[in-house]
């Protein structure tokens, strides 16, 4: 073993022999694994790391998927401190603080079963009192309401065992994540203990996002009998259920990867005018929104009672088909993990997905209200009304809502997933705030839409005939764009990896302009 000069006889090759690295017969399966060649290049080592991307890469890799990259560095020089540096120790922290989350989250769902018990404890005592007073009656409808009892209560037992199931296995994957680093910061070179605390720092990034998704979908469910007072026989009371959302919160003991990282993100350093887009020629155009596609199509709401269209332009420049809708498209939003765009219909209270690989449209959600701007990120959707803010999950089920101070008309809304902040923008106000609906600061601006963020976190957003940015923090702002071709900017995008920002000028053209970093 690495730690003892001498190793006791191998049970592979039945010797003795000086240590020089950790032997896996002496720890069998506590010993992670980890590919020596690259699956893109079979014949190289991995034998770099990108610290950007957070993956071992080999030589041939770093001029085709890393070329912009900084610190993609040989492993043996980027893990040769890590012993010394707290990084093992944080990551155990947060695989701790992970794994407590992990078990409020288990006792609350052990707390949820325990309810269903004593719910239907009281139900069937009051069942029993209304019984008494019309029992001649009432055996054939108690039956039905006793059946309906029973098959809430096993469907959502079910569901809860469901989502034990997956806190355990989710447990379980940290809890050998966890015992591996220890076993390896004892025992393991600089290199396996590199891999295997990135590897790990990954898998409790994962973790941490099924969290967020959990404590934002899971719900305390309550049955109760709603009796009937009049005593007819049609009916002698229904059960149903009340659920609220799950009180348990994960707070992270730090920023995700992605935010401890935000000093290898290479800043914009300015944005240059570069050329107008040529749009289709149409009777009359009132664009509102624009939004940027996994795979580079430029998506365009027309906001107009007589071309109630969506237009797509292929490579962000040629044109190539259109959606149209049963009323005016407002506010566009690209869902990140696949091909689907969302569209708000404020006239009908809507929100459209369309399928912009297939070119279809997809199902239509009723919204509460009439709602403008949209964006989404890997969890939910955000749209944004008079004043209030709603959450939907991916397939549009309603969340939650956050009330503001304000009763003004947002058009555009925005997340900011460092900080886990939202902003938003109405006529005359630019306003971030969290999710709790706390106001962390407010600017005054021109124009009623139009803002993005970039990698870092920092918000742009248009005023007058300038494009500014904005500190993630709110606090820090300066001018990036000023150039006489962006006239009467109303809202803005970047494309996918911030090379280029597309503005929406006049309601009516679309300027594009480079990134330089």
């Amino acid at each position: 073993m690495e730690s003892s000069p001498v190793c006791e006889p191998c049970t592979a090759q039945e010797k003795t022999s000086v240590a020089v690295k950790l032997c896996s017969d002496s720890f069998g399966s506590k010993l992670p694994s980890f590919a020596k060649h690259c699956d893109l290049h079979e014949d190289s080592l991995l034998d770099f790391y990108c610290s950007q991307h957070s993956v071992a890469c080999c030589r041939s890799c770093i001029p085709v998927n890393h070329q912009t990259c900084r610190d993609v560095l040989p492993i043996e020089i980027a893990s040769r401190n890590i012993k010394d540096s707290t990084v093992p120790e944080d990551t155990l922290r947060d695989t701790d603080n992970v794994l407590k989350t992990l078990t409020y989250l288990m006792e609350n769902r052990n707390k949820n079963i325990k309810k269903f018990e004593e719910c239907e404890t009281v139900i069937l005592t009051q069942l029993q009192k209304v019984k008494e007073q019309i029992m001649k009656q009432v055996d054939q409808l108690e039956g039905k309401i006793d059946n309906d009892l029973s098959c809430m209560k096993q469907r959502h037992k079910s569901k809860l065992k469901e989502e034990k199931t997956e806190i355990t296995r989710l447990t379980n994957q940290l809890h050998e994540g966890k015992e591996q680093i220890e076993v390896l910061r004892e025992h393991g070179s600089n290199t396996q203990l590199f891999l295997v605390v990135r590897y790990h720092e990954n898998t409790v990034q994962a973790v941490e996002g099924n969290i967020e998704k959990m404590t934002t979908t899971f719900t305390d469910t309550e049955l109760t009998f709603n009796s009937v007072n009049d005593q007819k026989i049609e009916s002698i009371g229904t059960v149903t259920e009340t659920s609220t959302s799950c009180q348990i919160k994960h707070k992270p003991s730090k920023l995700k990867q992605a935010q401890a990282n935000s000093e290898s993100i290479k800043p914009i350093t300015s944005i240059k005018w570069e050329r107008v887009l040529h749009l289709k020629i149409v009777e009359h155009y009132n664009l509102t929104d624009i939004a940027v596609t996994n795979d580079n199509k430029l998506l365009l709401c027309n906001f107009w009672s007589k071309q109630t269209h969506l237009y797509m332009y292929s490579f962000c420049d040629q044109y190539e088909t259109e959606f149209v809708f049963s009323s005016r498209p407002f506010g566009v939003a690209i869902l990140p993990k696949d091909d689907m765009a969302v569209v708000t219909l404020p006239d009908e209270k809507t929100l459209q997905y369309v399928n912009t690989k297939i070119y279809t449209k997809c199902n239509k959600i009723q919204t509460a209200v009439a709602c403008y701007g949209v964006c989404a990120n890997s969890s939910y959707i955000l749209l944004v009304g008079v004043g209030t803010i709603y959450l939907l999950n991916l397939e549009g089920s309603f969340l939650s809502k956050v009330e503001t101070q304000y009763k003004a008309k947002f058009c555009s809304i925005g997340f900011n997933e460092n900080n886990q902040q939202v902003i938003c923008r109405g006529d005359g106000t630019l306003l971030g705030l969290k999710l709790t609906g706390d106001v962390v600061y407010t600017h005054e601006v021109k124009g009623e839409a139009g803002l993005t963020l970039d990698r870092g976190g920092n918000v742009y957003f248009n005023d007058v005939n300038e494009i500014y940015r904005l500190s993630s923090n709110g606090n820090c702002k300066d001018m990036i764009l000023q150039n006489n071709k962006v006239k009467y900017p109303y809202t803005i995008a970047f494309n996918k990896d911030f090379t280029k920002l597309f503005i929406i000028c006049g309601c009516r053209s679309v300027q594009i302009c480079g990134c330089c970093y």
